[in-house]
């Protein structure tokens, strides 16, 4: 994969810490927590409060600078030293006028959290992945006793292998989006780094540094996503389609026309 590292929470100390990531809604500040690990010494606590009936979740956000739009996946750590305790966690990337955001399961201790970028919802109307502006994470309240919730290595990726979700804009959208979910699934059974994109994504901007697209279910597959998918055969990449494609995918895959 090629890696962009968005935050590897190597802060000097709390105040450099707190001047990076903000809390919100009642939330305490932030703190570093020690983690030897390869290629750092220091991760980020979110000390959650929950016995604090005004705090429903420990919310911290971070400014910056970001175009995402080439990257498939978001990596991260995320440790819970309490599980019952926290219902899950949620990260959010901010874009202008709206959120992309995805929520994860926790476990006790430290958890490699891998979360391809298609699946990520939006709330309001995000610009886009390419002018991200700020970063939320949440741990989301499940008892009313004060826990501790920490993250680091926060990454983005791109992989040699994408999953494309059907789009969220025509018929049979969710079912699209079950589909990519569970071809998701079954190839991070086998241990296979992968990303995902939105159908949306890869009409925008094609299928950069990839390899191989798995379509998972597309059924109302648009002529500009066919026009990528054209390119990227032409330039050498290879495409995996299930059910239903456009006439013009049919093509690539060496099927002639067909008929039910």
């Amino acid at each position: 994969a090629e890696v962009l590292v968005i935050d590897d929470f190597e802060y000097a100390d709390a105040a450099a810490a707190q001047a990076a990531w903000q809390a919100a809604e009642s939330s305490t500040p932030v703190e570093i927590m020690p983690r030897d690990v390869d290629g750092g010494k220091t991760a980020l606590k979110f000390p959650c409060l929950y016995s604090d009936e005004k705090v429903n979740r420990a919310v911290y956000d971070r400014a910056v600078t970001l175009d995402l739009s080439a990257y498939g996946s978001i990596a991260f750590d995320f440790y819970s030293e309490d599980p019952k305790l926290v219902r899950n966690g949620t990260i959010y990337f901010h874009s202008e006028n709206g959120w992309f955001g995805s929520g994860f399961s926790v476990a006790k201790g430290w958890k490699r959290v891998v979360i391809g970028r298609g699946s990520f919802g939006t709330e309001d109307t995000p610009t886009g992945w390419h002018k991200i502006d700020g970063i939320r994470i949440c741990a989301w309240k499940s008892g009313n006793v004060d826990t501790v919730c920490a993250v680091d290595n926060l990454h983005a990726r791109t992989e040699d292998i994408l999953v494309v979700r059907g789009s969220s804009a025509q018929a049979e959208s969710r079912t699209a989006a079950r589909a990519a979910e569970q071809m998701s699934e079954y190839i991070s059974y086998y241990g296979v780094p992968h990303g995902v994109l939105a159908e949306e994504d890869v009409a925008a901007g094609g299928l950069p540094n990839c390899r191989l697209a798995i379509l998972a279910y597309s059924p109302s597959m648009s002529d500009a996503l066919a026009d990528q998918l054209t390119r990227f055969v032409e330039a050498g990449g290879k495409i995996a389609v299930f059910y239903s494609t456009h006439p013009r995918v049919a093509e690539l895959l060496g099927l002639g026309p067909r008929t039910y």
